[in-house]
């Protein structure tokens, strides 16, 4: 199998995470989402990452890719699909993990000069809001070596990584105490740079 992947996105780091967790020898080709990558266009039409070739074809967006390695070694790592609160928290971390990407893509605008003010200030609303929900429920985050505490991470490391100005850990310190709960060597290998 064939990932197409970046080292800063958050969506192909869940799925690089999931891959190295369960071990499986997957080639890594690292290609940036803001290039017209003909080859990765040619397995997927919206030419986003993570793109992952397998002998079925190709498959892209992070929950799919995952939902096809978990099937592929016949295990499951949640209960998102039979717990209804769980898949709400998953939902809810995806779409700041959206925000996150989007309010990046603003922020790479602004030498254009095509910033959207409105649009900047409603992902990081949005970004604040999505957390104040989490840290209001300390108990229901996600541990050990799930889909839904990697996703976690995976938000929280890339608001470090592309947002340290939102400066989340002093204003949410049940995520912060939570965050240092989950760090692992196979988390940090696969850090945003």
């Amino acid at each position: 199998m064939i990932l197409y992947t970046s080292d800063a996105s958050p969506f192909a780091r869940l799925v690089r995470i999931l891959i190295q967790h369960l071990g499986l020898e997957v080639e890594e080709r690292v290609v940036s989402p803001f290039e017209q990558d003909e080859e990765l266009r040619q397995h997927n039409p919206l030419g986003k990452i993570p793109c992952l070739l397998t002998p079925l074809g190709a498959l892209y967006d992070s929950a799919l890719i995952c939902r096809y390695l978990l099937a592929q070694v016949g295990t499951e790592l949640d209960q998102e699909q039979q717990d209804w609160d769980r898949a709400q928290q998953a939902v809810l971390v995806d779409g700041l993990l959206d925000s996150a990407v989007a309010l990046r893509m603003e922020q790479t605008r602004e030498g254009e000069g095509t910033r959207s003010p409105f649009w900047s200030l409603r992902h990081q609303d949005t970004l604040h809001h999505g957390l104040m929900r989490l840290e209001g429920q300390p108990t229901a985050l996600p541990s050990g070596n799930t889909l839904a505490a990697w996703r976690l991470l995976v938000l929280l490391e890339y608001l470090d990584f592309r947002h340290p100005k939102l400066a989340w850990r002093p204003l949410y310190p049940a995520l912060e105490r939570w965050w240092q709960s989950q760090r692992s060597p196979l988390t940090e290998a696969t850090a945003p740079r």
